[in-house]
Order: C-alpha cells, then sequence, then structure tokens
C-alpha cells in the first residue's frame, strides 16, 4: 500500500500544462468556442420546437 507524503506533488492538484494554459487565456479560442457552443444551442432549441 503506497503513502502519499506531505508535501509532494501527487498530494496537490494537477497543474496545468502550457498548451492548456495557452487556450484558457486565447481570446480567439474563447470566440470560437462561444460561437460552437451557441450553434449547438440554437440546434437543440430548433428541433425541440418542431
Amino acid at each position: 500500500m503506497a503513502q502519499i507524503k506531505q508535501y509532494e506533488q501527487s498530494g496537490y492538484t494537477p497543474v496545468p500544462g502550457k498548451l492548456t494554459l495557452f487556450f484558457r487565456k486565447c481570446i480567439l479560442w474563447q470566440i470560437i468556442q462561444f460561437i460552437v457552443i451557441n450553434i449547438k444551442m440554437t440546434i437543440l432549441i430548433v428541433k425541440s420546437h418542431h
């Protein structure tokens, strides 16, 4: 049975990588994601009204 030592990295939450941080900060990527989510929601709403 493995024990986690008190101050090891495995005892904390994972640290995001460089690519993840880039996508979180990139305004262009956020705009694209916003548009994609809105299109999906619009399709779902249009289908439910038929």
